[in-house]
């Protein structure tokens, strides 16, 4: 889709434009949409799948936080719950449990810079990668 694009874009146009079957582009588009990238446009009447560029950086970096924030909060409880299963009974668990003990602390700094970010603006940001 391109960027410049002044009015959502249909699934069959982004097919015929980049050469991929309909449903790779769905599936990218649906990914896009998760993140945050894109928005799904409703137009009444039309049945037909569009979408539309989501262009502001502040929305695209807390979209993109947000996304992160999930995914990070979803592992977490997943460690949780293998942290209750190994504590009920497996023959391994030292090991794992320090493995469990090992990503939980990588996943918390994760979560740390995650909010620092959420609180620097973007140009902020491209400053400090300067």
């Amino acid at each position: 889709m391109a960027i410049s694009a002044k009015d959502p874009v249909s699934l069959d146009e982004l097919v015929q434009d980049t050469g991929y079957s309909k449903s790779t582009v769905s599936l990218n588009m649906n990914q896009l949409e998760n993140l945050g990238l894109v928005k799904r446009v409703v137009i009444p009447g039309d049945k037909r799948h569009l979408y539309a560029p989501i262009t502001d950086p502040e929305t695209i970096k807390t979209n993109m936080l947000d996304a992160i924030t999930k995914e990070v909060q979803l592992f977490c409880e997943a460690l949780n719950k293998t942290e209750s299963d190994i504590l009920a009974g497996r023959d391994d668990a030292k090991y794992l449990l320090e493995r469990i003990a090992s990503l939980r602390q990588s996943y918390e700094l994760g979560k740390k810079a995650i909010d620092f970010l959420r609180k620097q603006s973007l140009d902020e940001i491209k400053e400090s990668l300067e």
